[in-house]
C-alpha cells in the first residue's frame, strides 16, 4: 500500500467511496476545491493501482480540521486509516500547526478510538449534526 497526495483524477474513486460508504458522502463538486486549496492536505491509500482510503484535511492560520477520512468497507479494520491519519498528522505539523479539529458521530466508536490513539479529546457536541439518521457529532481536538 502506498499513501500519497490525491490528484484530479483520483476524485472519482473517491467520490464513489464517498457515496457507497460514508451515510453524508461529500460530491465531486464538494472535494475538488480542497485540491487546489492552500492549506489543505488531501491523500490517498492505493493498493495494487485501487484507491482504498483517503484523507482530506485543511488547514488555517495554524488550526487544522479534518474534513473526510474514507477507507473502502472491505479494507476496514485493517490499519488504512490510521495510516491516512498519521500522514496527514505529520504533513500538519510540519506546516506548524498547533490544533486539529475533527467532527464524529457519537455512536461511531471505531473511528472515535482511531482519532484517540493520535492524541484526540472530546472537547464538545454539536446536538443532530449529522442527518440520516439524525446523531449528535462529538468535537474532538488534538493539541
Amino acid at each position: 500500500m502506498i499513501i500519497r497526495e490525491i490528484g484530479q483524477e483520483d476524485l472519482a474513486p473517491v467520490v464513489a467511496i464517498e457515496e457507497h460508504q460514508m451515510e453524508d458522502g461529500w460530491s465531486g463538486g464538494m472535494l475538488a476545491p480542497e485540491l487546489a486549496m492552500a492549506g489543505s492536505i488531501c491523500l490517498l491509500a492505493e493498493e495494487n493501482g485501487q484507491v482504498i482510503g483517503y484523507i482530506f484535511c485543511r488547514c488555517v492560520a495554524g488550526e487544522a480540521e479534518v474534513l473526510r477520512l474514507g477507507v473502502v468497507g472491505s479494507h476496514r479494520r485493517q490499519g488504512i486509516g490510521d495510516r491516512l491519519l498519521a500522514a496527514a498528522l505529520q504533513r500538519l505539523d510540519r506546516h506548524g500547526t498547533v490544533a486539529c479539529f475533527l467532527e464524529v458521530r457519537r455512536s461511531n466508536a471505531g473511528a472515535r478510538r482511531l482519532y484517540g490513539g493520535h492524541g484526540f479529546v472530546d472537547v464538545g457536541l454539536r446536538r443532530h449534526y449529522y442527518r440520516s439518521p439524525v446523531e449528535d457529532g462529538l468535537i474532538m481536538c488534538r493539541r
